[in-house]
């Protein structure tokens, strides 16, 4: 018998964030949609730059460095608005790196070290011409 190609769990353990004695769940790699995925990634790119950067900063770089870290609480943090609104920058900061440190982890343990691998995409038996990007085209 051929072993599976694919091997899914529906029951994923999600690590939670207390906030005021109650526990809210941090959507994690698993079960985050794609789309939320990127930007997530996106934007803790961005934090990072930020956060890097040895020049001062610019007025829309401190109001994009502000509004950061509630984005990405907003997406991670499974909690009401309310619970949201009562969150100092500290605290939502803290909370996307918590959630970014899990979602790194949860991608380290989901796919090999090289990144997950790709099938080979089937040889036509065409090659393309020299100094061409692939397309056996005519050059303009």
């Amino acid at each position: 018998m051929a072993a599976p190609i694919l091997n899914l769990n529906t029951l994923v353990d999600r690590p939670t964030v207390v906030l005021d004695g109650i526990e809210y769940w941090l959507l994690t790699y698993e079960v985050l949609p794609p789309l939320d995925s990127y930007q997530l990634q996106a934007m803790n790119r961005r934090v990072a730059e930020l956060m890097k950067r040895e020049d001062a900063l610019s007025e829309a770089e401190i109001l994009e460095l502000q509004a950061l870290p509630n984005r990405i609480a907003h997406i991670v943090l499974e909690a009401p608005d309310e619970v949201h609104a009562k969150l100092n920058d500290r605290q939502r900061m803290q909370i996307a790196y918590a959630a970014m440190t899990t979602f790194l982890l949860d991608l380290k343990k989901s796919s090999p070290a090289s990144g997950p691998a790709l099938p080979a995409a089937p040889s036509t038996g065409v090659t393309s011409s020299p100094g061409s990007p692939g397309s056996t085209g005519a050059t303009p």
